[in-house]
C-alpha cells in the first residue's frame, strides 16, 4: 500500500492513522489538503477510505436498530455473570 512520497507528504501509514480525523473534518486545513493529495495519488489508500466510510455508515445504521428483548436479556445475564467473577 505504499508508493513514492514527496518530501513532507504523508505516508500510507500516516494516512491510515489519521483517517478517522480526516473523515470527521477534525484536521487542520494543511493536513487535510495533504491527505487529500495523497488519497488522490494512491489508489489503495483511496479504496481503504471508501471501505472505512462504508464500515462507519453500517455501524451507525446498526446502532439505530432496536435490540430484540431476548438478546438484551441474554446480554444482561452474561454481563452479570462476568461482573460476579471479578
Amino acid at each position: 500500500m505504499s508508493h513514492p512520497h514527496r518530501p513532507g507528504e504523508p505516508t500510507c501509514r500516516q494516512v491510515f492513522e489519521l483517517l478517522s480525523e480526516f473523515v470527521d473534518g477534525e484536521l487542520a486545513q494543511p493536513e487535510h489538503e495533504s491527505l487529500s493529495r495523497h488519497l488522490e495519488a494512491c489508489p489503495p489508500c483511496e479504496e481503504f477510505l471508501k471501505t472505512f466510510q462504508v464500515a462507519r455508515a453500517l455501524c451507525r445504521e446498526s446502532l439505530l436498530q432496536k435490540m430484540p428483548d431476548e438478546l438484551k436479556d441474554r446480554l444482561r445475564c452474561f454481563l452479570r455473570d462476568q461482573i460476579k467473577k471479578i
